[in-house]
């Protein structure tokens, strides 16, 4: 994690291989927010990101909005989003746009 230092303005995925959970966020500055708690994964063990043009920084936490539901509607989830179950992991996020 210490190596990327400078991943600034991303969408983050977090997974939990064992108890088979994923999460998506988004930070400004990744490394900061990696090591702040995540309550509703805390076992992950696996991150992925993408960093994001600057010109789109503004936009972020819609492009995570959007990942979330999307994902909402093919894994099991928190909310009472109907889902097809396309595997047998979660999603691990708390808030989930329906709209």
């Amino acid at each position: 994690m210490d190596f990327e230092i400078g991943a600034n303005n991303v969408l983050y995925t977090l997974i939990d291989t064992k108890n088979k959970l994923i999460y998506f966020g988004e930070a400004d500055k990744l490394v900061e927010r990696l090591r702040q708690d995540h309550q509703s994964i805390p076992n992950w063990n696996y991150f992925r990101y993408n960093v994001l043009p600057k010109q789109i920084a503004g936009h972020r936490k819609n492009f995570e909005r959007m990942i979330i539901r999307d994902f909402a509607s093919v894994l099991e989830n928190k909310g009472r989003i109907d889902s097809i179950r396309i595997s047998d992991y979660r999603l691990a996020n708390d808030k989930i746009d329906t709209k």
